[in-house]
């Protein structure tokens, strides 16, 4: 029976690329959350305001719900997008929570109704 040898094995060495940023910087992050939810709150006063004086509420509730179902697939689609580049993650934050923004843009429009600072 052969002998056996041990061997120290070193483990490997990380390798760090110069220049390339492994996450997305937090002010990068929160300017495109920032972006995309003002863009998603002005889309949520405009159903929120299509809705409220409209007679027919089938076409503004479908209109809502193809904005959700949009902005979910593109988050869907940014996601799966190159995974080297940071600030596309974060963008698809930003696209998932989009109807989220949209519904807080809703509810000011709302309590702008309900406490009489707009009339309707």
């Amino acid at each position: 029976m052969p002998k056996s040898r041990s061997r120290k094995v070193s483990p490997a060495l990380p390798v760090v690329v110069p220049g390339a940023y492994q996450s997305v910087r937090l002010w990068q992050f929160l300017l495109v959350l920032a972006g995309v939810w003002v863009l998603a709150a002005g889309i949520g006063l405009g159903l929120f305001q299509w809705w409220h004086s409209a007679l027919d509420k089938t076409w503004t509730e479908f209109a809502t719900f193809g904005f959700v179902a949009v902005s979910t697939l593109a988050a869907l689609l940014v996601s799966l997008a190159d995974q080297r580049r940071p600030l596309l993650p974060g963008l698809a934050i930003a696209l998932m929570s989009a109807p989220f923004a949209a519904g807080l843009g809703a509810l000011a429009l709302y309590g702008s109704y309900a406490f009489g600072w707009i009339t309707p």
